[in-house]
């Protein structure tokens, strides 16, 4: 007999084990993700439905501190109509004035 569950993180853990994504790519040569890429791209795209309607930023920033040789900022940024997203950057605490370095973006959940 199977043992009954009360964990709901282990129930979305056995789901998402359970789940096979229609557009999962099981390939492992270029030619194999070309055509992958062919097939699921639009359909993916046929999902995420239209874009909002763009609004000017408004960018402000909420909160500046230091923290381990770096200078921290918190902003807010409109991003569509009636919603606003909160973003965080990291800026090294040794860049210099008009000094230019690669930026690593992460998005987040």
């Amino acid at each position: 007999m199977n043992a009954r569950n009360l964990n709901p993180h282990r129930m979305f853990y056995e789901m998402a084990a359970a789940h096979r994504p229609k557009y999962r790519f099981d390939g492992g040569k270029p030619a194999d993700f070309k055509r992958w890429h062919a097939e699921a791209l639009p359909a993916v795209m046929a999902c995420l439905g239209d874009y909002p309607e763009s609004v000017p930023p408004r960018p402000e920033l909420v909160v500046e501190w230091q923290d381990r040789g770096l200078r921290m900022q918190r902003w807010m940024l409109d991003v569509q109509p009636h919603l606003s997203a909160v973003l965080r950057v990291n800026i090294p605490g040794d860049l210099r004035p008009g000094e230019k370095r690669p930026a690593i973006l992460c998005w987040h959940g």
